[in-house]
């Protein structure tokens, strides 16, 4: 239903909710606690709540024909950047989600100190999307989503040496926190100029099976390096992992000129 020229910003709107969302969660536990119903309840009634807007906006869905084709195989062969960019952002986000308080414990800090730490990275995801959004709607996106890896990168490589000055920890966290959840709002961005009709339903699947699949491995890479490299490990993870997609995106941009969206 976007419009091209607005679809970036429209979609950082949806990022910026979905994160937020991720956010609110977890404090609504820590805020009511978990020893009674009150979260679980809470939690069904905001379920609930979403089906007014759904019930108000039952008729302004395009009406879209034809079979989906929602091969994973298919869209990677077509699309790999964007579904890689859907694994990576699955990858680190639910890393950093599961294990960043563990590392900063890790690392001395204590245990409210090293909570903040998550803090920071949310509150980034969370007032980074409608920039980032804006930006994909003025400059290339292929070379956007290269500048968001390269820094992701770089945030994580500069988060050992930053542990020891609390305020460097939290500033690389906030930046972090924003070019991550930048994976999620360029790509989508980038789908919904490409594809359309059943094509644009099966690589939305597809986008977010692999989201799903990189939140599952994600945690399991970072916790496996920590226990056998010790707290550093997790970082090395994200490091490698980002120099390896970032080279796959620039070998792309290379290889297929100045055609958008690829």
């Amino acid at each position: 239903m976007a419009r091209d020229r607005t679809r970036g910003r429209l979609i950082g709107v949806q990022g910026m909710f979905l994160h937020a969302g991720f956010a609110v969660g977890p404090l609504t536990i820590a805020v009511l606690g978990s020893e009674t119903w009150t979260t679980l309840y809470l939690g069904v009634a905001v379920v609930a709540l979403a089906l007014i807007p759904l019930a108000l906006a039952r008729g302004a869905a395009p009406m879209v024909g034809g079979k989906p084709r929602a091969r994973v195989r298919y869209f990677l062969r077509i699309a790999p950047t964007l579904m890689l960019a859907a694994l990576m952002f699955g990858l680190i986000d639910s890393s950093v989600l599961a294990l960043l308080p563990v590392y900063g414990i890790e690392k001395g800090l204590d245990p409210d100190t090293s909570a903040l730490l998550l803090t920071m990275f949310v509150l980034g995801s969370v007032c980074g999307q409608v920039p980032i959004g804006w930006l994909a709607d003025h400059v290339d996106r292929r070379k956007l989503l290269a500048a968001c890896v390269l820094v992701t990168m770089l945030c994580i490589a500069c988060l050992p040496p930053a542990m020891t000055h609390i305020v460097a920890t939290w500033a690389v966290m906030l930046v972090m926190g924003v070019v991550v959840g930048s994976y999620f709002v360029i790509a989508m961005a980038m789908i919904g100029t490409r594809f359309k009709g059943t094509d644009l339903i099966g690589i939305n699947a597809s986008f977010i099976f692999l989201w799903g699949l990189g939140d599952v491995i994600g945690p399991a890479f970072s916790g496996g390096a920590m226990w056998a490299m010790g707290p550093d490990g997790m970082p090395l993870v994200g490091v490698v992992f980002s120099a390896a997609f970032l080279a796959f995106i620039l070998y792309r941009i290379r290889t297929q000129g100045h055609t958008q969206n690829r």
